[in-house]
């Protein structure tokens, strides 16, 4: 996700991971839960993982229901 530009603070987010987070005063105060950030970081790797497997939005095949 770092070589899509996904900026390190939201990676870290995105994983959960303690590394990158706020310490001390900004730990407590921050309470901020980056969701916007999430879900555009997880859409872009969506997108590039689509186009590493070479499925790109032209290959979307949509699906009726009961088909």
């Amino acid at each position: 996700m770092a070589e899509i530009g996904i900026p390190q603070h939201v990676l870290g987010h995105v994983l959960n991971h303690a590394t990158g987070h706020a310490s001390g005063v900004s730990a407590i105060y921050n309470r901020y839960g980056y969701r916007r950030e999430k879900a555009d970081a997880l859409a872009a790797w969506s997108r590039a993982l689509a186009e590493i497997i070479g499925m790109g939005e032209d290959n979307v095949v949509s699906l009726k229901k009961g088909a």
